[in-house]
């Protein structure tokens, strides 16, 4: 039964998930392989980590919370005067940042003396890894080197403020005014004291700070508070003697006075200016019409509306009304009629009379109005000049007034914040307090032991693993089907690796054995494969050869004959006379006589011959050793024996050198009307194999089969034998016992 191996999924890849998960089991299988050198790695890590766990000095973490105050309590009213805004989100983290300060640091080691402390120190550490370098720089350096230079003061200090730093940690909590303050230690103790100190003088240094800063702005006000009195005092008496030099006692509504007459006079001048320029019109007019035409003057407005004359025009017009109701009635003579007459004259004469005055009483107003405009324009400068007088004087009593009051002003505020600043000067109100003090603690927080070491065990074996999976994945030797397939041969059979003791010989006979029924299977499809691969092909002679030796092609050879004697007549020759082995896995007599002797020409071929009772395979082996080999085997007696055997024989297998090692196998192959090469999983490389396969085609010589040999047992199951398991394993391999002890003897050869 001829069987197909499936793919190698170790060097490729698939899409299906089938492949997928057989790739996976292909590198289980390698990491399988590999297990007690992966176990040793990781046990050799994990006892270097414990060791390593167990040297590294305990570190403890004390730590603290504070409080920070946003609005700090005021007895008095005052304005902040240290400058820090605690309204504002900067605030919070200028206060961390203060917390972190080197200033603080440097307080903090100066109080507590931590320059003293084992951690503190800057001499160098006396570890396992400081004395390793140490003595690998002592070797490597033949010449011994002058101590380092003594560091300067402030450069220790720098290193010791690094190192404090190093180990402080300030973290905020969120959503809270409270922030953490951590710090590591190996002495517990310490861890907490270098807390706590931190934090009292952190509110310390805060308060006497804001302390500084009001101290000395309590100074520089007191200083500005004397100039003031000195120049309020000046200002008010400048004050005082302006009043008594302008005779000022109260200058409340100077301006106010002075404005409002000022605008009287200006409204009565205007007045008096359109009284006048009336007035004018008027005498122009009558100087137009005639002072004595009393008709033409009756058409002025200026007389005609005046009280007196419409008065007696009035008269005159109801004596007109009467005289014409009493002519009426009465003749001209009549005396009513006389009498009413001589009334109408006289109201005209003296309408006349009137008109006369009043032409002479406007010439008169005239004159007056420009008198009075006269008047009230002279008044009305003189009220201007006082006017700016007093303006003048006001201004400069405003500019002494205002400086007074300005001086005042600043004299009472400065006063003011200077008693406001006595009062809290002993008041303490601190803007942080401690909300947990810290304690000593109790238990380390680094190393962890059982992490490093749960660590160091899963690194070392992810380690191991990808280092495994690295040199298989660079490796040039041969381990599966697919590799060997690279060189174009067809794969006859793989053979699996048969597990014996250490100090076990293989067993000769396994391929009768009921335990092996896995190996012996492989070689009956060997068989087959081979029988049918070559059945047009009338093959006698088969050489069997290998790269290198330890390939296991003495055993193929073997096993090989034995699957073919089941079914034909086969010899089995054992060509490879340098070290020879067939002789002692036969049991056969040390002095057993063999193919040199045969070709030699010392024992005939009865002699020689060896025939296997139990498997029914006659055997000619090495026989004696001689110096040269290669002699015999390329001499005409090799050739024309084998000519011989093949009358005899149906088959003829030939176990020769390794191809790479010496020139044996190269002739035998010559010869041979097959070849089949054996390599051996994991065991030779590829370039080994292409420099043989090259000499052999080099010579003409075609290789008809290759046979991967010594597959790890696991892996093949898993690739390769799977097929056999349910059939195979329910049938029972022929026992030895029942192989035919005695068979036809071969004709004699001379």
């Amino acid at each position: 039964m001829t069987q197909t191996p499936p793919p190698n999924h170790l060097h490729s890849a698939s899409a299906t998930a089938q492949e997928d998960e057989i790739d996976l089991r292909a590198l289980l299988v390698v990491i399988f392989s590999y297990k007690w050198h992966i176990a040793f790695f990781c046990a050799l890590s994990l006892f270097a980590a414990s060791y390593v766990a167990g040297t590294i000095k305990p570190t403890y973490r004390s730590s603290a919370t504070l409080l920070l105050n946003t609005k700090e309590a005021q007895t008095v009213s005052i304005d902040e005067v240290y400058g820090l805004d605690s309204g504002r989100s900067e605030y919070f983290q200028t206060q961390f940042e203060i917390i972190k300060s080197r200033s603080l640091a440097n307080k903090v080691i100066a109080r507590l003396d931590l320059p003293s402390h084992d951690e503190f120190s800057l001499a160098p550490k006396s570890t396992f890894i400081n004395r390793i370098k140490s003595k690998v720089k002592a070797w490597l350096d033949a010449a011994p080197q002058a101590p380092p230079p003594e560091l300067p003061d402030y450069a220790k200090a720098q290193l010791q403020t690094n190192i404090f730093m190093s180990k402080l940690a300030v973290s905020p909590i969120a959503g809270t005014q409270i922030v953490t303050i951590s710090f590591d230690s190996h002495d517990p103790e310490l861890a907490a004291l270098v807390v706590n100190t931190l934090g009292d003088i952190f509110i310390e240094s805060h308060f006497s700070d804001k302390l500084g800063m009001t101290q000395k702005a309590s100074g520089w006000l007191r200083l500005q508070l004397n100039e003031l009195t000195v120049a309020l005092r000046e200002s008010e008496l400048k004050l005082q003697t302006f009043r008594e030099h302008n005779n000022l006692i109260d200058t409340q509504g100077i301006d106010t006075l002075s404005s409002q007459e000022l605008n009287e006079l200006t409204t009565q001048l205007s007045q008096a200016r359109q009284v006048r320029t009336e007035a004018k019109a008027v005498i122009r007019l009558l100087e137009l019409t005639g002072k004595t035409d009393v008709g033409r003057l009756m058409s002025m407005p200026a007389i005609s509306k005046h009280q007196l004359i419409l008065d007696i025009k009035r008269d005159e017009n109801n004596v007109i009304n009467q005289l014409a109701e009493l002519s009426k009635r009465y003749g001209p003579k009549h005396n009513r009629i006389i009498a009413t007459k001589a009334r109408l004259k006289e109201l005209q004469a003296n309408l006349s009379k009137r008109v006369t005055a009043l032409v002479a009483g406007i010439e008169q107003d005239y004159q007056s109005a420009i008198n009075n405009e006269k008047a009230l324009q002279k008044e009305l400068e003189f009220v201007k000049g006082q006017f700016q007088g007093l303006a003048k004087v006001d201004a400069e009593y405003r500019v002494l007034h205002r400086e007074v009051q300005t001086n005042r002003e600043l004299y009472d505020t400065f006063l003011t914040r200077i008693k406001e600043m006595d009062l809290v000067d002993d008041f303490e109100e601190f803007h942080a307090r401690f909300n947990d003090r810290a304690e000593i603690p109790l238990s380390p927080i680094k190393p962890k032991k059982a992490l490093i070491v749960v660590l160091a065990g899963l690194l070392s074996g992810m380690v191991a693993v990808m280092t495994v999976l690295l040199f298989e994945g660079l490796s040039e030797r041969i381990k599966t089907e697919d590799d060997l397939s690279l060189f174009g041969t067809p794969i006859i059979a793989i053979i699996p690796k048969i597990s014996i003791k250490r100090k076990a010989t293989f067993p000769i006979y396994a391929f009768f054995d009921a335990k092996y029924h896995t190996f012996s299977e492989a070689f009956r499809t060997l068989r087959s494969n081979y029988i049918l691969a070559n059945a047009k092909r009338l093959i006698n002679v088969v050489a069997i050869t290998s790269t290198e030796p330890g390939e296991g092609k003495t055993a193929t050879a073997t096993n090989m004959s034995f699957s073919l004697a089941q079914v034909e007549k086969v010899l089995l020759i054992e060509a490879d006379m340098r070290r020879p082995t067939l002789a002692q896995s036969f049991s056969m007599q040390d002095n057993h006589p063999g193919l040199s002797n045969l070709l030699r020409g010392t024992h005939r071929f009865s002699k020689c011959i060896f025939k296997d009772s139990a498997s029914g395979l006659d055997v000619i082996p090495a026989g004696e050793r001689v110096a040269n080999p290669l002699e015999l085997l390329t001499g005409k007696h090799f050739k024309a024996l084998l000519k011989r055997l093949s009358q005899h024989y149906d088959r003829i297998v030939i176990d020769t050198p390794p191809a790479h090692v010496v020139s044996d196998a190269m002739v035998v192959s010559n010869i041979a009307d097959s070849i089949i090469y054996v390599v051996r999983a994991n065991h030779v490389k590829r370039s080994k194999i292409a420099t043989a396969f090259h000499r052999l085609k080099k010579l003409g010589i075609p290789i008809d089969g290759l046979v991967l040999n010594q597959v790890p047992e696991k892996e093949f199951k898993r690739y390769y034998g799977y097929q056999y398991d349910g059939y195979y394993n329910a049938a029972t391999p022929l026992p030895v016992k029942t192989v035919p002890k005695k068979m036809k003897q071969p004709n004699r050869v001379a």
